[in-house]
């Protein structure tokens, strides 16, 4: 407790204090708040003079002898003592025999036995945690370790003191060190500052901030996240440095008794001189240059557009930056010792016209017009803004703090000098990076030669290694680009080269996937060799259909000459497919192969509504159809002309069985003069316009699908295949295919099990099946379920997002695939392992394909920063049938070969080393379900077409579970409320698949809308996951919830509070979760803390833990009082039975 007679003075803290104060009793373990620096000092110095001058230090600065009470108290306070001083230690580790003042011989270390030594000492004083409440929060410990040479450890929390006054209270401390009159006034008494801050309104502050944030959607990102795949190679290899690692230093180092490792890179002079010109030529600080360069990278890292934005695309790029908070009307402020810095959000917007001198004077102007508002505390900034404490993620730091004064003993020899520095520092972000000036003291003041040094401080567990070294050389490849453009006020800044030439020649490297493909024009070439080579062996099991090669290929040579002389097939033909997977969906498209016609297929269970629309776009001329269903029948009596000719598939089938009546026809080679560049097959999917998109695939395309998966998956003659995929999804082609043109054996899953993981695994081991392709949630269950039976089978996935697979991958060998149907199925794949992390890479790109990751203006992006997929290679398609403005869109130009075109997929990824890839999402509203593309727009006009619906609109939605599977949720606005959800949903299924037809559906009243008067998706979504019914308040139910509810309604200023409310949610942030503990204590005890809070932040959670802990407590307690008891028995016993003993030996 603190006594009366040594109270100087009580006042409160201020804002960056509590949100330290906040932080530190959140995480009491991990003090990050606890600042250590180490100076190593060359010369002669006096232990005694030096612990007088420590202790002078106390003397005269209230703010060292404070300590903070936050218990038992409506809000924390912070009280100066009249007597406090830290300690001072001295060790002479020079003899050998540490932890004592010794004068024994010296004995002479080498420099890792120092480390060693210093290291030592620096964890024991970092384990020494500091009390707010009663220990002292600066301490000094100075260890001699050799003659005229010595390490001074300083320790203190963040809570007293900013960086700014680091300088002014070593100055102090050499002043009286050496002597010297204390000429440096003391400045402002803390607590006049605490007393400004109290007399502040913040309601001009708070206005000013909510229209500053206005346009700020999202935060800025850092995208480095740790690889999760690959050796985590450096930007620099070997071979190829990049310039800015040439001429700069650098050096990464793990920050003790922290999660962190910090990375210091050193500007070259040249790099500096850049910072220079920029700063003088266009008059604007070298701090407003480096943020602007910050916030130019983070536009480039985070790649943001607002879609709906017109006519130009702005990016509101958002982080922290710390900002001296010293109210410059507050005379003698800049001498005061204390907190003053805060933390603000710094915006700058960006378009494709603004240039970087724009930048530098828009990060200026935010400095200045917001310096009457920059004393609100973070928390309540971010308040202002949707995103609230989400705003900022990182922080950013340029330290131009006041330099030390140069003590003449330095110079004359009589005293010592600062040789280095090492400093322990943590922040409350995972990222962080600090830039000041490259000196020690005034003696190394900037001059021509100097220049900047940049830390960066990261959360190891996150970012790579390396994180450091990335961003630098992005930096300072932007700083070497701009001194090489004269008139840098008339370039876009976005445009301004960033990225090494060395990590383009990395990229490069990735997409080395060159490799030869098979010299024939047609796939079909391919398969005809595999059924010549062995006509015997076995080609196809569809449960009681087997079929060798010569059945085949002599089938479908025999239906070929049918489909070219009797119904008049020609090349280039379009023939509409609606038979199921196996073997006559296989004789039909051999057929129509040999008759270098196109196929089309549709899956028959589809709606026949949707399967005329499909065969009418793609100007089919004939249908081959298993059965006509009576939807088909009816959907072809209302389609108006006879365009589509429709032939029953079983009648053409048996035609061409190679019976008496049809024995002249020729099983010899059909086809006509065919090229690669011919159409093989067109497969429809999902289209933005509400109508489905038919993608072109050529037959070079296909053929390198063939030979680069012969290849990948050691496909060879008598190995079994599995067919499983439905022939309206593309997968169903890749499965046939290539199995059939090496000679292996397809095997059809039987439609009875298709659904029954077990059974399928039983199927798997008892046919001895070698590769299966399987839809990424089946291959969960069978991997994780079933391993034993399958362990010898290949699992292909793909389509879809797989689940976390665990060390199940150790038994089972799965390959993760991605690609677009306008790649020929896919684009990138790769074998997965027990030790690959989650979520998955989906593999590197395959044979003869080039994958470049595109900001939205096209240009290269880094490596680890997410962009758009852009593919090009062999395996491109041609584009979309009839649909030319489409094509135009995504079949573009190739941005750095004229000759060539690329497909911008519209999925988000990005490299995360020696050429793997991660999938990051979708970049517009497309969504993959189930191996699916589906336009939300599609799904929403078939709703939109039933007459009592209004409006709608469709969501999909993650589940929260290990797996994260999706479905699609529909928002619809109604006319009549007695439309019902299972009405709707059955209308819709009328017209459209099952997998397109939304899980849910919710009605509202209206559609929400954003500020640009768009719907609102990203709120629907958030409405699907957590609906709740908002109409009621549910009161508190126990004793306690009453008590958490008063206090919640008292500091967050509400009047009711309901027994389900969420304590961030209804307002709360760090300081208000403070000055709540604070007022609980009181009442529930210790058994409230700051983590107890957060980790139970629902009302009814929190009380539930409070009375667990009591009843914990309370159990505990009649334990002790038993073994108490217990104990006191045991002792009258010892008792006695020691009376006994001597008492018997006095009668001896």
């Amino acid at each position: 407790m603190i006594s009366k007679d040594n109270l100087k003075d009580l006042y409160p803290l201020s804002p960056m204090q509590e949100g330290m104060l906040f932080q530190t009793l959140m995480a009491p373990e991990r003090d990050i708040y606890h600042e250590q620096v180490v100076y190593y000092l060359n010369g002669v110095i006096d232990p005694g003079r030096m612990e007088q001058a420590w202790k002078s230090l106390f003397v005269r600065h209230d703010i060292l002898r404070t300590v903070f009470i936050s218990e038992k108290v409506k809000r924390p306070l912070q009280a100066v003592l009249h007597q406090h001083c830290g300690p001072f230690c001295y060790f002479d580790e020079s003899t050998g025999n540490s932890r004592q003042r010794n004068t024994g011989q010296a004995i002479s270390f080498d420099d890792q036995t120092i480390q060693k030594i210093v290291k030592q000492h620096q964890q024991e004083d970092l384990a020494d945690r500091f009390d707010l409440l009663r220990t002292p929060l600066m301490r000094m410990r100075l260890l001699k370790l050799a003659d005229q040479q010595y390490a001074l450890i300083w320790s203190m929390h963040h809570i007293i003191m900013d960086g700014w006054c680091t300088p002014l209270l070593l100055n102090d401390f050499l002043s009286a060190y050496y002597g010297q009159n204390q000429s440096r006034p003391t400045g402002l008494p803390y607590n006049q500052y605490i007393q400004w801050l109290e007399q502040q309104e913040p309601s001009q502050a708070k206005s000013f901030w909510q229209v500053r944030l206005a346009p700020v959607t999202q935060p800025a990102k850092i995208p480095f996240q740790s690889f999760q795949k690959g050796t985590n190679r450096p930007l620099a290899t070997d071979a190829a440095p990049t310039d800015a690692m040439q001429t700069t230093q650098s050096e990464t180092v793990a920050i003790t008794g922290t999660q962190k490792l910090k990375t210091r890179c050193v500007m070259s002079r040249e790099q500096y001189t850049h910072v220079k010109t920029i700063s003088r030529q266009w008059q604007v600080t070298e701090n407003a240059v480096i943020q602007a360069g910050w916030a130019l990278l983070l536009a480039h890292y985070n790649n943001q557009s607002d879609k709906d934005s017109r006519p130009e695309q702005t990016q509101s790029i958002v982080f922290g930056t710390l900002v001296s908070g010293r109210p410059q009307h507050l005379s003698g402020i800049e001498n005061t010792l204390g907190v003053f810095i805060n933390t603000i959000p710094m915006v700058v917007s960006i378009d494709d016209q603004s240039t970087f001198v724009d930048l530098c004077r828009q990060v200026q102007s935010w400095l200045l017009e917001s310096a009457d508002s920059q004393y609100l505390p973070l928390s309540e900034i971010q308040s202002c803004s949707p995103l609230g404490n989400h705003l900022i993620n990182h922080v950013f730091a340029f330290e131009n703090f006041p330099r030390l004064d140069n003590h003449a003993e330095v110079a004359h020899g009589d005293g010592f000098e600062v040789k280095k520095t090492e400093k322990v520092e943590d922040v409350p972000y995972d990222f962080a990076l600090v830039v000041s000036p490259d000196i020690l003291t005034d003696q190394q003041a900037l001059t021509e030669n100097s220049t900047l040094a940049f830390e960066f401080l990261f959360n190891q567990k996150q970012f790579p290694e390396d994180l450091g070294h990335r961003i630098f050389s992005h930096l300072t490849t932007l700083l070497d680009s701009m001194g090489n453009i004269v008139q840098l006020d008339q370039v876009p800044a976005m445009g301004i080269d960033y990225v090494p030439e060395a990590e383009i020649a990395l990229i490069t490297e990735f997409n080395d996937t060159k490799r030869p493909v098979p010299e024939v024009t047609s796939f079909i070439a391919l398969f005809e060799k595999a059924a010549l080579e062995q006509p015997d062996a076995i080609a196809l099991i569809d449960e009681h259909v087997t079929w060798t090669y010569q059945d085949l290929n002599h089938q479908a040579s025999r239906l070929a000459r049918i489909l070219i002389d009797e119904m008049g097939v020609q090349k280039g033909d379009h023939i509409g497919l609606s038979v199921n997977q196996g073997h006559r969906y296989i004789l039909a498209v051999l057929a129509i192969a040999k008759c270098n016609a196109v196929f089309i297929p549709s899956d028959p269970g589809y709606p026949g509504k949707r399967q005329v629309q499909t065969f009418e776009q793609a100007s089919c001329r004939y249908v081959f159809v298993g059965q006509l269903s009576e939807q088909m029948t009816e959907q072809l009596s209302e389609s108006q002309g006879d365009t589509l000719r429709y032939v029953d598939f079983s009648v053409l089938q048996t035609r061409a069985m190679g019976n008496q009546q049809h024995i002249e026809y020729s099983d010899t080679r059909t086809s006509t003069e065919s090229s690669v560049n011919d159409l093989a097959y067109i497969i429809y999917t999902s289209g933005s316009t509400g109508t489905p998109k038919g993608v072109m695939i050529e037959q070079q395309g296909l053929i390198n699908l063939i030979r680069w998966s012969q290849n990948a998956f050691e496909l060879k003659p008598g190995c079994k295949i599995t067919l499983f995929a439905s022939t309206a999804f593309d997968a169903s082609i890749w499965e046939t295919l290539p199995g059939l043109c090496c000679g292996a054996t397809l095997v059809k899953f039987p439609r009875t099990i298709r659904t029954d993981s077990g059974a399928i695994a039983a199927f798997i081991e008892k046919q001895q099946i070698d590769v299966a392709f399987v839809p990424p949630a089946l291959c969960s269950e069978l991997v994780t379920l079933y391993s034993h039976q399958i362990k010898n089978c290949r699992l292909l996935s793909g389509g879809d997002v797989l689940g976390n697979l665990g060390a199940m991958l150790s038994d089972v060998r799965v390959i993760n695939n991605y690609g677009p149907s306008e790649f020929s199925v896919v684009a990138t794949s790769g074998v997965l392992k027990s030790e690959d992390h989650y979520p998955y890479s989906i593999g590197r790109p395959i044979d003869n394909t080039e994958l470049l990751i595109l900001d939205r203006h096209h240009r290269t992006l880094p490596i680890g920063v997410p962009g758009e997929i852009a593919l090009s290679g062999l395996s491109l398609g041609r584009g979309y049938f009839g649909n030319d403005t489409q094509t135009g869109q995504r079949f573009i130009a190739h941005p750095y070969d004229p000759d060539k075109k690329i497909y911008l997929t519209g999925d988000r990824g990005r490299w995360i080393g020696d050429g793997y890839l991660s999938f990051e999402g979708r970049l517009d509203h497309q969504i993959a379900l189930r191996g699916h593309r589906i336009e939300p727009v599609e799904v929403e006009k078939q709703l939109l077409r039933h007459p009592d619906i209004k409006s709608a609109c469709v969501v999909a939605v993650t589940n929260s579970g290990q797996n994260k599977s999706v479905h699609l949720t529909g928002f619809v606005v109604r006319d009549s409320e007695q439309l019902t959800e299972t009405a709707l949903k059955d209308w819709a299924s009328r017209a459209l698949p099952d997998y397109m037809v939304p899980a849910e559906i919710k009605f509202l009243e209206t559609l929400p809308l954003n500020s640009n008067g768009k719907v609102d998706r990203n709120y629907l979504m958030t409405l699907a996951i957590n609906e709740t019914d908002t109409s009621s308040i549910a009161h508190p139910l126990t004793e306690t919830e009453a008590k958490i509810a008063a206090i919640w309604k008292q500091v967050l200023g509400l009047e009711q509070v309901d027994r389900n409310a969420h304590f961030l949610q209804i307002g709360g942030h760090s300081l208000t979760a403070t000055r709540t503990v604070s007022l609980m204590k009181p009442i529930f005890g210790d058994r409230i803390t700051m983590p107890m809070l957060f980790q139970n932040p629902v009302l009814k959670q929190l009380a539930q833990a409070i009375d667990k802990s009591q009843v914990a407590a309370t159990r505990s307690e009649i334990v002790n009082h038993a073994h108490e008891d217990q104990s006191a028995t045991s002792l009258r016993r010892r008792d006695r039975s020691q009376y006994r003993a001597q008492v018997s030996e006095n009668k001896n």
